[in-house]
């Protein structure tokens, strides 16, 4: 949207020279910027076919390795993505469905305060607030009429070939952007803490079809029940420019906007990030021998205490990760945003002792 307002303002040049104004659609960030939502320490997921009145393009997918649900963020606009088991588009164009995430903002789980959803029928990434509650812990509560502000799907989201194939066949991934600019009167800036649901729909102003992290066969859904860990809406913003990110942060129980309160490291503190996958830097007691000896060999290798967040100097090889608008974006170095928080090992674990808890991950959603 921004190259859109670079060319309405050069329209009378273009017009004046007999041209026509080109158009153009919202650039989206690189994969290595999406970092997912989380639903009880979990990545936001949900699995195939699991709503049976909303299936292929209305039914949201995904698992550990590919979430269903993620965001960026840079300085104009808040990404949102969605994983499909088919195509949302027939062409260029949505199907006549509708596909959205709503967010809380005040903390209380029953209710959300915004809804943005792309919707097939119109042709519209609306923009909605919800002040009136009708359906207490209801996702399907309706969100106020008319949108906030609405753009046209063709400048502000895309699909795109997903890197999963849940059920066998390619799935999609369905991109979102808003601006900044309209969603911080509403009280949606960068820093602010929140939580997510993320569902297709049969109507355009609220969630009805799939919901993810939840089982469709296990009922109705309660807000309250499938809500997404809280976390900051930009998952790389660091307030108080400690080295933490906001989300890394609030995930583990410190304090963001306090630079002197930050995640202990030592894995015995609350939310305290360690290494993600099997048992991380604390392996079960029952590691004997070879096993216990490659963990150890592992976190050894991983425990350089790199706590800078300067960008590389860009190369030729691979993209270029400079920071975006200001914002402490993708870096090579190790970055508390590509942690995970799990719980403390259990009494009796084995453990290598403190270690810092920036590490690197090479996840790809």
């Amino acid at each position: 949207m921004r190259s859109i307002r670079r060319l309405v303002r050069f329209a009378p040049l273009v017009a004046a020279m007999g041209g026509a104004l080109p158009a153009a659609a919202q650039p989206f960030p690189p994969e290595s910027a999406w970092q997912p939502f989380y639903c009880g320490d979990r990545v936001m997921r949900d699995a195939l076919e699991d709503e049976p009145g909303a299936v292929d393009e209305r039914d949201l997918v995904g698992d550990d390795d590919e979430p269903a649900g993620l965001r960026a963020a840079d300085q104009d606009y808040f990404y949102l993505r969605l994983r499909l088991d088919a195509d949302p588009q027939a062409g260029a164009a949505l199907r006549p469905f509708a596909w959205g995430m709503a967010f809380d903002l005040d903390l209380d789980r029953t209710s959300y305060e915004l809804l943005i959803m792309a919707d097939g029928v119109t042709g519209q990434v609306n923009l909605f607030e919800n002040s009136v509650v009708t359906l207490v812990d209801d996702p399907t509560d309706p969100a106020d009429e008319p949108p906030i502000a609405t753009y046209p799907y063709a400048d502000a989201g895309r699909s795109a070939a997903a890197t999963s194939d849940f059920g066998g066949d390619e799935d999609r991934v369905l991109d979102l952007a808003v601006p900044w600019q309209d969603l911080e009167p509403l009280g949606l800036v960068p820093e602010t803490e929140l939580r997510a649901w993320a569902a297709s729909s049969s109507s355009s102003n609220r969630l009805d079809g799939d919901f993810a992290c939840h089982d469709g066969g296990s009922g109705t859904p309660r807000l309250g029940d499938i809500a997404s860990d809280r976390t900051a809406a930009d998952p790389d913003l660091d307030s108080d420019g400690d080295g933490f990110p906001d989300a890394d942060e609030i995930a583990a129980g410190t304090d963001p906007h306090d630079p002197a309160d930050v995640p202990d490291g030592t894995g015995t503190g609350p939310g305290d990030p360690r290494l993600e996958g099997g048992g991380g830097c604390s392996a079960a007691a029952s590691a004997r021998g070879g096993a216990a000896g490659l963990i150890a060999l592992a976190c050894f290798l991983l425990s350089g205490r790199v706590r800078s967040r300067q960008p590389p100097r860009a190369t030729s090889r691979g993209p270029d990760l400079r920071p975006r608008g200001g914002h402490s974006g993708p870096s090579f170095l190790p970055a508390a945003s590509h942690l995970r928080t799990v719980a403390p090992a259990p009494a009796g674990a084995f453990s290598l002792g403190p270690l810092p808890v920036q590490l690197l991950r090479h996840t790809r959603y």
